[in-house]
């Protein structure tokens, strides 16, 4: 019998890469330079008290399909999706654009150089 378990690292590993390649490959399909893919942040309600949101993360894919990257992005920044909210990341309040720190986070933690300067090459906008 064949155990197919997957350490967390493994499964780190693994998002990291999927990520890595979607982005390289979305962006090599954009023959204009002023045309970039693009992350598409759904907030979730309610929005808390204290005011945290829960966040869902997706991209169009190069044959045009929307694609959920949420649990990709939970595995690379190292946060579990919050069932509750039908497998949402929940963030804590911050002074800033929620939604930009979780990207932020995950290309900073893709570990790629290739990746310094995303906020130049990849768009971002909540639907």
């Amino acid at each position: 019998m064949i155990k197919l378990v997957k350490t967390i690292t493994e499964e780190v590993t693994i998002s990291k890469d999927r990520l890595n390649s979607l982005f390289t490959d979305l962006e090599k399909s954009f023959v204009d330079p002023y045309n970039k893919p693009e992350i598409l942040i759904a907030k979730r309600q309610p929005t808390t008290r204290s005011g945290s949101n829960y966040f869902t993360f997706h991209i169009v894919n190069e044959s045009g399909y929307l694609m959920d990257i949420t649990y990709d992005i939970a595995n690379v920044i190292g946060v579990k999706l919050n069932d509750k909210m039908g497998g949402t990341i929940y963030r804590t309040f911050g002074n800033m654009d929620m939604g930009f720190q979780t990207l932020y986070e995950m290309f900073s933690s893709l570990g790629y150089e290739t990746w310094n300067d995303w906020q130049s090459r990849i768009r971002y906008r909540y639907i």
